[in-house]
């Protein structure tokens, strides 16, 4: 009898252990689905506090940093939300600035990370639970950077959201009955609890909750939460880069008995029927018309047990008991089928649910890293409208103050001449001082264009492999005897077209800051190559896709970390002693290259040395540098030159510098005097015009119109502003230019040896 009862208690078990699994299947799928309820909550809450503080960036009011405006205005927004505690400004030092309440000034943000860390990322971050002080409630902190009208950060944006209206937003979010959750923040603080205990709030959450949610991924744990009680919990981390907020909820595993229970009852009557099967058989074993319908009975059993559940026991014959268990058992059967059936779909459902939780999670980090890059992009738009206003005012400054050497140097260097003249060696040497003083002006204003990127230069066709051999020979002797250099390119450079001083001037930058990077000695290789980069590899350097000359200075010296990185290419911007440095190195290195059409790049490791990489654009035409100009035979005594400037000094010294040379000098103030002597009958050899002068006519006007009302006369123009593009000339095609200040001897060479004609940026 015993043997008999063994098929039926299978069959017991089996539907326990299906029912069970199946429950717990279940449990997962909608643990993970409030869990995902309860998070996006979470998100809307948190991307609500990100639009305000963007908005908030973005206003005049905050940009400009006018404190009692800002109190003011930060005090109605406060004002018209039910949901802040606090809005406030803080500087980059962690004090507060701006408040909406005059009470929050004694708040100090020095020492919380999350503000540091959205200086230092340019972004938005979620910070953490703030305990309530005084009047103001228990809060979330919230920071966003924003920069001054430049695009430079100077000072952080911090909302504080309060847990109350938090709290009353998941409140309308139903859990089922015996369901527990709670929210808690990057450094594990309970910001809410269902079911609430009052002292919860402002707790640490248990570490075996806290280490599964930084593992960044959605999961089911079954664990003992803070009351004590085992559920199913499913957890569900935020943030983009470490957990920022995390969610828990948990379902009681007793709320899916009833299932189990009803599972155990229909096995019950399994067994019912199986032990009534039992007896029938011991009672009946010598009679040979229970034989036929035992042995299906006995089939039925085996395929229930290895899982066939639409198996069938079928119309039995035999006596009436054994009719009535076979249909019964076959309507079982049917029932288990059907169930089967139906928790096979809620598997299948949950197997979809998690799928459709992992699609929102990668959408979420597509659109947090195209966030990403609209703020990077937006960051370096600001970087190159500061740029640009620099250079603007830069290149004004330098109109003027070149026209103020130019003056300066012309009187100097007459007055030298006459003391050279008399033979008072003294004051030949005092005046001489005084000029390369006014040299080193003329340099400086020069830096202040080159990082602006609006520096005059005088562009050829350059074989850069010749160039480099030619200024390592001039680098190479200035260097330590500790520090080994090597030079080396692929054949067949691609040729281009740059300012060969310039280059040489960047070269030498990079290698002096690579010399002071080694104290110790090493070593310095620059290395030259033609690179072909597709967008993806140009977005490195800044520059469109294309054919490129790549020179790179690597070094062996001391490195630098990242936060030197993100400022290297700042002006005045530097990591020596005062002294030793004006922080203006790379910056003329980023402003020439990306002048000439290219872009750089730095890596860096602390420790492991340096490498700067420039790129040049191949130039499409041509192989090498044209040829110099014929030098032709022009003394000064012969000719008669035309003198254009709207500067009273400049003109002055001019006509004192080129009647002391022998030319025959008439002077113009401004572009119409200028065209009026040349549509006269008076004669000129030449015409010396400055560019840029007041009253309708330009010096490129005066230059061109000489040009047509006398073919073959020699033009020169001279400028002390950067930007000869601006006012329609091309200098590699059209006319000779000098940048103001030049030397005396710089003109006259020009006006007597060499045909004008031809752009002074030619010259091999």
């Amino acid at each position: 009898m015993a043997g008999a009862l063994l098929p039926a208690l299978g069959f017991q078990l089996l539907a326990e252990v299906r029912a069970r699994t199946a429950m717990m299947r279940s449990l997962d799928g909608e643990a993970l689905r409030l869990a995902t309820l309860v998070a996006a909550e979470q998100r809307q809450a948190a991307e609500g506090v990100r639009q305000v503080l963007a908005t908030l960036a973005a206003s005049p009011t905050i940009r400009e940093s006018d404190l009692t405006r800002c109190d003011r205005f930060l005090a109605n927004v406060l004002a018209e939300s039910g949901r802040y505690v606090a809005l406030l400004t803080v500087s980059l030092d962690g004090r507060p600035r701006c408040v909406a309440r005059p009470e929050d000034m004694g708040l100090d943000f020095s020492a919380p990370r999350f503000v540091r860390e959205a200086v230092d990322a340019g972004r938005f971050v979620i910070g953490g639970h703030l305990p309530a002080q005084g009047a103001r409630p228990a809060a979330l902190a919230f920071a966003l950077p924003y920069r001054d009208a430049y695009g430079q950060t100077t000072g952080t944006l911090v909302a504080l959201l309060s847990l109350g209206w938090l709290r009353g937003q998941l409140d309308g979010l139903p859990l089922p009955p015996g369901a527990a959750s709670f929210v808690v923040d990057r450094d594990g603080i309970v910001l809410d609890r269902r079911p609430r205990q009052s002292n919860d709030i402002g707790t640490a959450a248990p570490e075996r909750f806290m280490a599964a949610l930084r593992g960044g991924e959605m999961r089911t744990l079954l664990l003992a939460g803070m009351d004590g009680e085992e559920r199913l919990y499913g957890l569900a981390p935020l943030g983009a880069r470490g957990l920022e907020l995390g969610v828990a909820v948990g379902l009681d595993p007793a709320a899916g008995g009833g299932a189990i229970r009803v599972e155990a009852a229909r096995a019950g009557v399994f067994i019912l029927f199986g032990t009534t099967l039992a007896l029938l058989i011991a009672g009946a074993a010598a009679s040979r018309t229970i034989g036929r319908p035992f042995r299906r009975l006995l089939a039925a059993a085996s395929a229930w047990r290895s899982g066939r559940l639409a198996a069938r026991v079928g119309q039995l014959g035999g006596p009436f008991e054994f009719r009535e268990l076979g249909r019964a058992l076959d309507e079982m059967a049917a029932a288990s089928e059907r169930r089967e059936q139906d928790l096979r779909a809620a598997r299948d459902e949950a197997v979809v649910t998690g799928q459709e939780l992992a699609q929102q999670q990668a959408r979420l980090r597509e659109a947090e890293a195209a966030r990403m890059a609209a703020e990077a992009a937006q960051h370096r738009f600001a970087q190159e409208q500061r740029m640009e206003a620099i250079g603007q005012l830069t290149a004004g400054v330098a109109h003027d103050f070149n026209n103020l050497l130019q003056v300066v140097a012309g009187n100097l260097e007459l007055v030298e001449k006459a003391a050279r003249g008399r033979g008072d060696a003294r004051e030949a040497r005092m005046l001489g001082t005084a000029l390369r003083a006014v040299g080193r002006g003329a340099r400086l204003t020069g830096q202040l264009l080159s990082f602006s990127r609006r520096q005059v230069l005088h562009a050829r066709l350059v074989q850069l492999p010749t160039l480099l051999a030619d200024i390592m020979e001039r680098i190479v002797p200035v260097l330590p005897d500790d520090i080994a250099v090597s030079w080396h390119t692929v054949p067949d450079i691609w040729p281009c077209r740059l300012d060969a001083a310039h280059f040489e001037t960047a070269l030498l930058n990079v290698v002096m800051n690579a010399r002071h990077a080694m104290p110790e000695g090493g070593k310095i290789e620059i290395r030259m190559g033609n690179l072909r980069l597709d967008a993806a590899a140009a977005g490195r350097f800044g520059v469109p896709a294309g054919d490129y000359i790549e020179v790179t200075v690597a070094d062996s010296g001391i490195g630098m970390d990242q936060d030197v990185l993100d400022h290297v290419f700042e002006p005045f911007f530097t990591t020596r002693e005062i002294g030793e440095g004006s922080g203006l190195g790379l910056s003329q290195v980023d402003g020439f290259v990306r002048q000439s059409g290219g872009g750089v790049a730095v890596s860096s490791t602390p420790g492991a040395g340096t490498s700067v990489s420039m790129l040049f654009p191949r130039e499409a035409q041509g192989n090498g540098a044209p040829p110099a100009a014929p030098v032709v035979d022009l003394p000064g005594s012969q000719q008669r030159i035309l003198v254009v400037d709207d500067d009273p000094g400049v003109l002055e010294v001019l006509k004192a510098t080129l009647e002391d040379a022998g030319y025959q000098v008439t002077t113009a103030r401004n572009g119409r005097e200028a065209l009026g002597l040349l549509r006269s009958e008076q004669p000129f050899d030449a015409v010396l015009t400055d560019v840029v002068m007041p009253g309708g006519v330009s010096g490129v006007d005066v230059a061109r119109q000489a040009s047509s009302l006398r073919p073959g006369i020699r033009v020169l123009l001279a400028s002390g502003y950067s930007q000869m593009a601006e006012h329609g000339i091309d200098r590699r095609a059209e006319f000779a230019f000098l940048s103001k200040p030049y030397e005396r001897m710089d003109l006259l060479h020009l006006l007597a040896g060499r045909n004008l004609a031809a752009p002074q940026g030619e010259r091999a």
